[in-house]
């Protein structure tokens, strides 16, 4: 079973406490495993934390939402957070000066967002400029950022509990795996009944809905490099395509299909 998240652990020489800089990125793929996940802390930048492969999350007051690949999720400053990695992760943050953040939502969002953006945060964060044209580049991405969906808060909340964080990377990491719910209680050592109950009163679902909506969001993933409805159907163990969308579609409030247009638009 997978580790619980850690603590990211930021590049040297980024700094995003400067709000000097219009807009600043830099990608993060390393953790302190020495610092607590739960431990939360805030900036005087805006940020927006953007996953681009593995388990990327972000810890809040309100619990642990993980950030589907080609979503991002942004927290305007001085909302307290901590950001989070599960195995393979690796994510892109971007910070925006006082001045930027001002065109962007007042409260914590969760935004869907295309190829076009998440490659221009990449080029901010890797590519050696002048502060003229990273703003250049920074106001195209708040125009982009300005135009992008917003996704609902249930969209991928996470469980706070540390043992259902574990069953979710595993499932994430994972959307074809086939254990019962009495091989996954045998390998956390609970009873059945116990591990159902613990999933019910953290998600609201049964365990068998939980991890339906786990292994849907792993598609997203795959969605953004050219899987198709069918192909996520099957590696989440749905018989019929049809099936596969209904279901999404009720979890997610659109289509896998138009998402997935969305997604590579």
């Amino acid at each position: 079973m997978s580790k619980a998240p850690l603590s990211t652990l930021w590049p040297e020489g980024f700094e995003p406490e400067n709000t000097s800089h219009f807009v600043a990125a830099a990608i993060v793929d390393e953790v302190n495993a020495a610092a607590p996940a739960r431990r939360l802390h805030s900036h005087a930048t805006g940020q927006l934390c953007v996953a681009l492969e593995g388990a990327v999350g972000l810890q809040t007051e309100e619990g642990l939402s993980m950030v589907p690949v080609s979503c991002g999720i942004w927290l305007p400053a001085g909302t307290r957070h901590n950001g989070v990695l599960g195995p393979g992760g690796r994510s892109l943050y971007c910070h925006f000066s006082p001045e930027a953040a001002k065109r962007l939502p007042a409260a914590p969002a969760r935004l869907m967002l295309n190829r076009m953006t998440v490659e221009m945060i990449r080029h901010l964060a890797t590519a050696k400029m002048s502060e003229e044209r990273a703003r250049r580049i920074g106001a195209v991405l708040l125009d982009e950022l300005e135009l992008a969906r917003e996704l609902p808060v249930s969209f991928a909340a996470f469980p706070n509990h540390p043992v259902l964080q574990r069953i979710a990377l595993d499932c994430s990491a994972d959307a074809a795996e086939t254990r019962t719910n009495a091989e996954w209680a045998a390998e956390i050592g609970m009873s059945e009944r116990s591990l159902s109950r613990l999933v019910v009163n953290e998600t609201g679902m049964s365990f068998r809905e939980w991890r339906l909506h786990v292994r849907m969001l792993s598609t997203l993933s795959g969605f953004a490099h050219g899987l198709t409805v069918e192909e996520a159907a099957y590696r989440t163990g749905y018989k019929t395509t049809s099936a596969f969308i209904r279901a999404f579609r009720q979890r997610f409030g659109m289509t896998p299909g138009a998402l997935r247009e969305e997604m590579q638009e």
